[in-house]
């Protein structure tokens, strides 16, 4: 449900073995300004269930600010 998941942390999303590294991650985009490849991630359903995703990263402006464009794909079912 989009209103479960709106206005909350990305990072909350984030498996919590993996918040460490997305928030390196998260800081080089912010600290160069560029995109980030592709990359494989756990990401924590709202009901509490993790699934794997590929998270694509790049930077952006939104109502003039600067900001995190974030694209997930669950991928748990192709392997």
């Amino acid at each position: 449900r989009p209103n479960q998941i709106l206005n909350r942390p990305f990072i909350e999303l984030v498996h919590p073995e993996d918040r460490r590294s997305v928030q390196q991650r998260m800081h080089r985009i912010d600290d160069t300004k560029t995109y980030t490849a592709t990359a494989e991630q756990r990401l924590t359903r709202i009901d509490g269930i993790p699934v794997t995703t590929e998270i694509s990263v790049a930077p952006c402006s939104y109502l003039g600010e600067p900001a995190v464009q974030i694209i997930a794909q669950e991928t748990s079912g192709r392997k």
